[in-house]
This record gives C-alpha cells, sequence and structure tokens, in this order.
C-alpha cells in the first residue's frame, strides 16, 4: 500500500475579479497563511503542497 495522505486545512483569498492591492506571490501566501492556520499547523509540519489556479478565467470580466 501507497503512502496516505490528507487534506487538513483550506485557505482561500478574498474572491474578486481584480485585486490591485497584491501580486500573485502575496496572494499565494494569504492562501497558505490561512490554510496553516485552518490546520493549526506550522509551514515547517508541512511534507507537500498542491496549489489550483484558474488561469483559463484570468481578464475575464
Amino acid at each position: 500500500m501507497g503512502k496516505r495522505a490528507a487534506i487538513v486545512g483550506s485557505g482561500q483569498t478574498h474572491h474578486r475579479s481584480i485585486r490591485r492591492d497584491v501580486n500573485g506571490q502575496e496572494l499565494i501566501n494569504e492562501a497558505v497563511t490561512l490554510a496553516l492556520a485552518d490546520a493549526e499547523l506550522t509551514i515547517n509540519d508541512i511534507d507537500g503542497v498542491v496549489i489550483g489556479h484558474m488561469d483559463h478565467f484570468e481578464g475575464i470580466k
């Protein structure tokens, strides 16, 4: 049997069509910070990361 994995927290940034207050890296930082708080973990507890992004919707209003 393979190694087990789990999703123990999630984080979503504020949803808007355009966020002029942050860049892409800052959006990722917001989501990661929220996910870690949700899971009650620190970055040192994490073995792997999955990031989802919807490029095909960028620029559509």
